[in-house]
Parts: structure tokens; sequence; C-alpha cells
């Protein structure tokens, strides 16, 4: 609880609520950002609509695809190629976090 509320005060932080119909809007952005925005550490960085309402195991897994993706063209990019030689291929191992 005492997390939700840091999250809630730093949210909120700059807002001016002046009166209850703001205060009720301001919220309402707040808590949809937070359930449909904000990654979650505790739900493997994605966010609560995701991970409730998808298929978290195939993002998870879309996301070390595309980390392994990545690696290979720094990888290409570190050792200054100038041709692609090296082919990435989707059979590579991938790290699972």
């Amino acid at each position: 609880m005492e997390r939700a509320y840091r999250t809630l005060r730093e949210a909120l932080d700059g807002e001016e609520l002046t009166d209850p119909l703001q205060a009720r809007d301001v919220l309402a952005r707040v808590v949809r950002w937070y359930n449909e925005e904000r990654l979650h550490s505790a739900l493997g960085y994605l966010p609560p609509a995701v991970y409730y309402r998808g298929d978290p195991t195939a993002r998870h897994e879309e996301r070390r695809r595309k980390m392994a993706e990545a690696r290979h063209r720094r990888k290409e990019k570190n050792l200054e190629l100038r041709q692609r030689t090296i082919p990435y291929s989707a059979e590579e191992p991938v790290a699972s976090a």
C-alpha cells in the first residue's frame, strides 16, 4: 500500500487540484497510466493490462527475440564490418531472463 501511495503522490506532483471534478479526472488519468502504460517489475516489466488480459509469455518471448537481434546488430557494429557477413539466425540460443 505504501508503494501505491508513493506512486500516486509522485504522479500528482505538480498537479493543481482546484475542485472535485478536476481531481476525479486527474486521478482517472493516473490510474489509466498506472494500469496501461507503467511497467511493473513484479510483472516482468509489463503493464498490468497487458499482463492480465494478454499473453505475458508471448510478450516476454518477443522481448527476448528483439534483445537477441539487437545484440547481434550491436556485435556487427562493434566489429565495424562494412559488409554484414554474420547472418542472424533465429535458431541462435536466446538467454532467458
